[in-house]
């Protein structure tokens, strides 16, 4: 399928939320829609027979990765992760214990799992192009649309009032360079760290978002992310990702044990809601 096509310019580093101050709103922006956007798992024809699987599975998007570099923007979409279970009346029964989530990437399609016992190559699969021509598809469903900001002190003010069910409407679209490659992350951000109203110091938001998909030496990783923002400027932007293991019995036990720190003067961090 067609994938979306690029957002709107960017603004770098401090001059966000000096922009931020100047304005009730940011500019207008567009995102893909991962409110309401869906990844289907062999949505193919499944004309492989035996060897692929008999059924079909239906997730959320619950993140989008866009890389840069490369002309036309490339799109990678993260599913909601699922435990091993099988299709009977007993799905859990006899079922090995890892977790899993499918993602369809800019350069092809992956199984990443999670668990004590997996091979490094069951911990990270990408899906064969003879397989996926057999009907092991990825198909992604996540149309751009228009979206609403949310400036700094408009979501500081909305977490202390707290309107009925405000941490579901929030959402960040983070723009950031990591090695020499510029991303654009799109989240929801279902955890804020922020000050209560008697604070006397400056000013913080602190989303802590995961899982996200973070790309690093031409591998995609799963990750969490912690973005520090203060009323004066931006402070800092950490990535925790998934540690990478080469040893059978230890692949996966490191869990998520990775730590990038990105340059602050490459962010764009932006809150929003669909």
């Amino acid at each position: 399928m067609a994938l979306p096509g690029a957002t709107g310019a960017l603004l770098l580093g401090p001059a966000l939320l000096a922009g931020c101050a100047a304005q009730a709103r940011p500019e207008q922006l567009t995102a893909p829609d991962i409110a309401s956007g869906y990844l289907v798992f062999n949505s193919g024809a499944n004309s492989g027979g035996s060897d692929l699987p008999e059924n079909a599975w239906l997730t959320s998007v619950q993140s989008v990765l866009v890389r840069h570099d490369a002309g036309t923007p490339q799109y990678a979409y993260l599913g909601k992760e699922c435990l091993a279970e099988g299709l009977s009346p007993q799905p859990f029964s006899g079922r090995d214990d890892y977790d899993f989530v499918g993602v369809k990437g800019w350069d092809g399609n992956y199984c990443l799992r999670n668990g004590a016992h997996l091979t490094p190559q069951q911990e990270y699969t990408r899906i064969d192009d003879a397989v996926v021509r057999a009907g092991f598809e990825f198909e992604a469903t996540c149309p751009q649309c228009e979206v609403t900001p949310l400036g700094f002190s408009e979501l500081l003010e909305m977490l202390r009032t707290r309107p009925a069910g405000a941490v579901h409407k929030v959402f960040l679209s983070l723009g950031y360079a990591q090695g020499g490659v510029r991303y654009t992350m799109y989240t929801g951000c279902r955890y804020i760290n922020f000050p209560h109203g008697r604070y006397k110091g400056e000013p913080y938001l602190q989303p802590i978002f995961g899982r996200v998909l973070f790309h690093d030496n031409e591998r995609f990783r799963l990750a969490y992310g912690a973005l520090h923002l203060t009323g004066s400027g931006l402070a800092g932007l950490q990535f925790k990702a998934m540690g990478t293991s080469g040893t059978g019995e230890a692949a996966g036990a490191q869990g998520f044990t990775d730590v990038f720190t990105v340059d602050p003067a490459s962010i764009d961090a932006k809150f929003y809601h669909y």
